[in-house]
């Protein structure tokens, strides 16, 4: 409960260093024009459904998110599935960069940047993606990012959390007003992922959160560092269990709004 009013979301912390967790980044599209067309839209409980129907065994969990902001054909009276969409800011999949970073004014997006290690397992760490050489780096495995300033917005658009400082007060989009929100943070030195959705714009359900009331929650979750990614209507949390139980948010517009890129966690069954 806020001083607004009700407010429910869905965690989810996720541990890198098991073996049995796998993550998924939506793919290329097969018709990509880079900078114009790099996904079609997709609902996101559709994605997840998708996703584990095509699983060689049952997982033994799924987790999928939304993920970047985006810019598709016919603006916002076009969300319909396959609609041609161009993400903004960085999204890779598998190593594959599906869409480059963006910079402004000399400043990248932050940026969720996964990377492999040697014995196999993930890293997380959040960075401007001006901070880090993408294309240089064949370790970065997958990536999504938040949104940092343009020419329309000039705040800054930090990370949420900084080094275990909140900075949110100067992240994008509308920091200071409530609305659904989707995000990630990392914990324990990069071993583990933090996601955090929040519903909204529902008063007998959930009002929203402001970016400096979700940047506390990170930072009751051991993050040292967080990113907002798209929120508002699209913002979207699905998840399956073992016995193949679907859990969902309850998105601002009813249904879940197709949107350009997904995250999905996968935690494989024990041998």
């Amino acid at each position: 409960m806020s001083d607004a009013g009700p407010l429910r979301g869905y965690l989810a912390r996720v541990d890198l260093s098991n073996p049995r967790v796998q993550l998924c980044v939506t793919p290329p599209v097969p018709d990509a024009v880079p900078g114009k067309v790099e996904a079609r839209l997709r609902q996101t409980d559709a994605f997840a459904s998708a996703l584990v129907a095509s699983l060689p065994q049952p997982p033994e969990a799924v987790v999928v998110i939304n993920c970047n902001f985006f810019s598709n054909e016919g603006g916002s009276k076009n969300y319909k599935p396959g609609v041609p969409a161009d993400i903004l800011g960085l999204s890779v999949s598998s190593g594959t960069v599906v869409s480059p970073p963006r910079e402004f004014a000399g400043q990248g997006d932050p940026a969720l940047l996964v990377s492999a290690q040697p014995d196999g397992s993930l890293r997380a760490r959040i960075a401007r993606t001006t901070d880090v050489a993408i294309a240089a780096d064949p370790s970065i495995r997958f990536a999504v990012a938040g949104i940092g300033a343009s020419e329309s917005d000039a705040a800054a658009g930090t990370a949420l959390l900084t080094a275990g400082f909140n900075t949110a007060s100067s992240s994008r989009v509308s920091s200071d007003a409530r609305h659904p929100r989707t995000a990630v943070g990392v914990a324990d030195g990069g071993r583990t992922l933090v996601i955090i959705v929040i519903d909204g714009r529902q008063n007998d359900w959930s009002v929203g959160i402001t970016l400096p009331e979700l940047a506390t929650l990170f930072i009751r979750q051991g993050c040292t560092d967080a990113v907002n990614l798209d929120g508002g209507g699209s913002t979207a949390f699905v998840a399956f269990d073992a016995a193949g139980t679907r859990t969902s948010n309850r998105p601002s517009g009813g249904v879940h709004r197709p949107v350009a890129n997904h995250l999905a966690v996968i935690v494989t069954k024990p041998n």
